[in-house]
């Protein structure tokens, strides 16, 4: 089981497991020593980069849910990628209900889609958020909520340090280019 240690390393987070036999181990988070709820499964604790906050996964049943602070969000039959932006003040997260997946926002859910990408991106000045979704055979981009042009597919996304672009790479067909702000770049054999 991980320790997890907080970005200002004044605390200490990591999963135990309890039970009795013939009966299924519940999963809690110990933070600082104190032992948290019980659950049927959790996952790695996570820390904000101030180390202000915390947050991890848990499941009751066949439903997962984020337990931040210590406050059960809403369930869902599946959550994924936790992610904190920069300034530690917004927690969003992969939930899932049914066939559909969306993003989770401080709480508020967003649109759903077939599939979204594993990975959320947080801008450097926290302003902007995005990540990559699914509909049918096409991947596109949704930055701030906007969806951008469908492809073939997707590739890693990453915001410039001052935040005020966004560039990934496109697939198209057998070919490969580099997307920035909206704009096609030239297309190769490969990227």
């Amino acid at each position: 089981i991980s320790l997890t240690f907080s970005p200002d390393s004044q605390h200490l987070a990591y999963v135990a497991e309890e039970g009795n036999e013939g009966f299924s181990n519940k999963g809690f988070v110990v933070l600082d020593g104190k032992e948290g709820e019980r659950y049927d499964e959790v996952s790695y604790p996570t820390f904000s980069p101030n180390g202000k906050h915390f947050a991890y996964i848990a499941g009751e049943g066949n439903k997962k849910f984020v337990v931040l602070d210590g406050k059960k969000s809403k369930k869902y039959d599946g959550v994924y990628s936790l992610t904190f932006s920069p300034d530690s003040q917004h927690l969003a997260y992969i939930a899932k209900e049914g066939n559909k997946n969306f993003i989770v926002l401080d709480g508020k859910e967003g649109k759903k889609y077939d599939r979204v990408g594993i990975l959320i991106f947080f801008s450097p000045d926290n302003q902007h958020i995005a990540y990559a979704a699914k509909e049918g055979n096409k991947k596109f981009i949704v930055l701030d909520g906007k969806e951008g042009k469908k492809y073939d597919n997707i590739y890693p996304l990453t915001f410039s340090p001052n935040s005020q672009h966004l560039a990934y790479i496109a697939k198209e067909g057998n070919k490969s280019f580099v997307v920035l702000d909206g704009k096609e770049g030239k297309k190769y054999d490969g990227v």
